[in-house]
């Protein structure tokens, strides 16, 4: 399961909000357990009740706490702002994805990872040169890595920074056994 890119480890989502406490609870949970912390960004509907080690139940005493804070002053506490840190009063999301058009990279395109490989101020969803080595997507034969010389040894038209088999000519990079290596370069 992949988390999204807003999604935190429980404990540091718990450290920074107001009023933490410590679980009674001390149990240490095995290596790769995975813990989940929801909040819903419509209201309140966490559960009353949770459960300790023990499975002896233990209430929620604050099911809906308060974030507290609205840092950036749009009147949307920082807890259920969709764009925390800018001003966002409309909390518009056009490409409906939860995160709000001013600190969305993408505005018009749902990209909800917000990748944007090249470090410039489109995301990758909607970016003509998502690597930034100065070819356009269409025509970059690796466009997913920043190669000026676009350099294609087998002239399969996949550059040779992205080819499976770069010196076999290979278009369709097929790759039956899944090991990073074509089928054309493949041992028996």
């Amino acid at each position: 399961m992949r988390l999204g890119p807003r999604a935190r480890a429980l404990d540091d989502v718990a450290e920074d909000a107001p009023g933490f406490h410590e679980p009674a609870d001390t149990l240490v949970p095995r290596s790769g357990t995975l813990f989940y912390y929801l909040v819903s960004r419509d209201g309140c509907a966490e559960s009353a009740l949770g459960y300790n080690s023990q499975s002896t139940e233990v209430p929620n005493d604050e099911p809906c706490p308060s974030a507290g804070s609205d840092a950036d002053g749009d009147g949307y506490e920082e807890a259920i702002d969709n764009c925390a840190g800018f001003s966002n009063g409309s909390q518009a999301d056009v490409d409906v994805h939860q995160y709000g058009e001013v600190c969305d990279n993408c505005p018009t395109v749902a990209n909800p990872q917000q990748g944007n490989l090249d470090g410039d101020a489109s995301g990758d969803a909607c970016d003509a040169d998502r690597d930034g080595d100065g070819f356009d997507n269409a025509v970059d034969n690796c466009p997913d890595a920043a190669k000026a010389d676009q350099a294609d040894l087998d002239s399969d038209d996949v550059g040779d920074e992205c080819d499976n088999c770069s010196s076999v000519s290979n278009p369709d990079q097929a790759d039956t056994d899944a090991d990073g290596i074509s089928d054309a370069c493949d041992e028996p």
